[in-house]
């Protein structure tokens, strides 16, 4: 009976301490991004892969290009479309 009564009293403290962690603004928001993955306003998700992404074949030069002429790359274009 008081080994019972013990072991009560010791899953009391235990729920209580929890309680109190639980209460912690920082303690929730640490569960929320470890537990679900949420991030807060202005945090910058971030994705890991376990292996690397196959990569796309570049698509073949379009029918409009002139004969001679090679295509810019999509980093060549933006940097045109950004700095004329």
């Amino acid at each position: 009976m008081r080994q019972q009564v013990a072991a009560s009293r010791q899953r009391q403290a235990n729920l209580q301490a929890e309680l109190e962690r639980v209460r912690d603004p920082y303690y929730l928001a640490l569960l929320a991004r470890d537990g679900i993955g949420l991030v807060q306003e202005g945090d910058l998700p971030v994705v890991v892969y376990d292996s690397p992404p196959e990569p796309t074949p570049l698509p073949a030069a379009e029918a409009t290009s002139l004969p001679g002429e090679t295509r810019k790359l999509p980093w060549q274009q933006w940097l045109e479309l950004i700095f004329p």
